[in-house]
């Protein structure tokens, strides 16, 4: 099963041009002849913005390498075009951000924005931008945010902010990051204790240290394979593994580990070290890597990955499909409505149960 699923989900998030792109992008010295050799059959148009963007980011690193005349001018347009982008969110982290400070509410930006602060030359590709109070100030938060005028999604770790009439993202305000194991609050006090302070686009606040952004960014990919999110971004965390690595001087891995035992996180740390490790040899310590977890650890991890992004996946899309709405309209839906929908809400219930996974998983074809 296990390596079965690192197999199946590797050609999946990372086809061969994808792959050839990210280490070219995230060689210290890309050869001119491999990257002609790579743009002779590639098509940016077919590529589309969120991958092209990654060789936008080797053009800007390495003036030296000649672009052709076609795709040149338009990897600088994406980089401008994010650049702006970026901005949007910048401004409302500025605002929102002055607003919880001016009441006594410190936090600590995380995960895209944090990155984005740490490589200004290069824009990103972010939906929102995400921070971290203490847990007892979160409904002060709360009030703050809704007091400026901002729609407010509350869930029982967060809120995201948007405004009235759009489903744009802005700010998530989150009170512990959710890893969907129980245990998240545990690392709350040490994030916060090992931050620097610093200025985030105008805004004092915290920066986590790079071994708590690094634990943060693989834990999030594990759970988007698994949720059948953001599969674009997957060459991004790559990307920002290797920086958060190299830039840190000493790197210590135990603090990474750490944060994975107190979160029961060590099987995700290992499935992402061996993912990673595959593409890029020996970027996270083999050592470490294998000590991680246990194989049975790792095992239940791809069956629970396995089940919910080719079983639960499906079922989820057709049950929004399902909607009431839907089925006010087109009465025929009726049958499927009570057929798919008490399914899905009840086999939730057990989207991180291995045994579960395993046993649905046997007599399932994916």
């Amino acid at each position: 099963m296990t390596e079965d699923i690192f197999d199946k989900v590797k050609q999946e998030l990372l086809p061969p041009d994808d792959e050839r792109m990210l280490k070219i992008a995230l060689s210290a010295s890309p050869a001119q002849e491999e990257l002609d050799d790579f743009l002779s059959t590639w098509d940016i148009e077919k590529a589309g913005s969120h991958r092209a963007l990654m060789l936008s980011y080797c053009m800007k690193a390495h003036p030296e390498l000649e672009f052709p005349a076609y795709t040149g001018p338009r990897l600088g347009g994406l980089l401008r075009y994010y650049q702006f982008q970026n901005l949007r969110l910048m401004s409302e982290f500025h605002k929102i951000g002055s607003a919880l400070v001016a009441e006594g509410i410190d936090f600590l930006t995380f995960k895209g924005g944090a990155l984005r602060h740490l490589r200004p030359e290069l824009p990103r590709i972010m939906g929102d931008i995400d921070i971290l109070v203490k847990e007892n100030r979160f409904g002060n938060a709360l009030r703050i945010v809704r007091n400026m005028g901002y729609v407010c999604n509350v869930d029982r770790h967060s809120v995201d902010l948007h405004y009235k009439g759009s489903e744009q993202g802005i700010l998530d305000i989150h009170k512990y990051y959710f890893m969907n194991t129980g245990k998240e609050r545990s690392i709350n006090a040490r994030l916060f204790g090992r931050a620097a302070r610093t200025e985030i686009f105008g805004v004092s606040c915290l920066l986590p240290s790079n071994e708590d952004l690094l634990f943060i960014t693989l834990v999030n990919m594990v759970r988007n394979i698994a949720d059948y999110n953001s599969s674009e971004g997957i060459p991004y965390t790559l990307f920002d593994t290797q920086y958060l690595i190299q830039s840190a001087g000493e790197f210590d891995w135990n603090i990474v580990y750490e944060n994975g035992l107190a979160t029961g996180t060590l099987a995700h740390l290992r499935f992402a070290a061996h993912f990673i490790n595959n593409i890029f040899p020996d970027l996270i310590p083999e050592q470490l890597f294998n000590s991680f977890s246990t194989d049975k650890e790792l095992d239940d991890l791809c069956n629970v990955i396995a089940f919910n992004r080719y079983y639960m996946h499906p079922r989820q899309l057709r049950s929004h499909e399902l909607s009431v709405e839907a089925v006010l309209k087109d009465k025929k839906l009726i049958k499927d409505f009570l057929k798919v929908r008490p399914q899905y809400t009840f086999l939730k219930l057990f989207r991180t149960n291995a045994t579960v996974a395993r046993l649905i998983l046997k007599n399932y074809d994916y």
